[in-house]
C-alpha cells in the first residue's frame, strides 16, 4: 500500500474500495499530466502565433514606409514642377 492508502487503512473503508479509489486517483493524476501537456502545447502555439503576427505587422509597416516615401517623392516632384 502506498501513502494514500495508509491514510485510510485504519478507517472504515473496505480494502476493495481502497483499491478502487487508488485506481481512480491514478487516473486523475494521469489526466492531469495530459492536461498539463496540452496546456504547454497551447502556450507554445500561442507564442508562435503572436510572433507571426508581430512579423507580419513589421512587414506591413515597412511596406507602408516605402509607399509613403514614394508618395512624398511624387508630391515633391509635382510641387517642384508647379513652381
Amino acid at each position: 500500500m502506498n501513502s494514500r492508502s495508509s491514510k485510510f487503512s485504519k478507517s472504515l473503508v473496505a480494502k476493495d474500495v481502497l483499491i478502487y479509489l487508488e485506481d481512480v486517483a491514478g487516473h486523475v493524476t494521469a489526466m492531469e499530466q495530459v492536461a498539463n501537456g496540452f496546456h504547454e502545447i497551447l502556450n507554445r502555439a500561442h507564442s508562435n502565433y503572436l510572433a507571426q503576427i508581430s512579423i507580419e505587422l513589421t512587414e506591413a509597416s515597412n511596406s507602408m514606409g516605402i509607399t509613403m516615401k514614394k508618395v512624398f517623392l511624387y508630391s515633391f516632384l509635382f510641387f517642384v514642377a508647379l513652381v
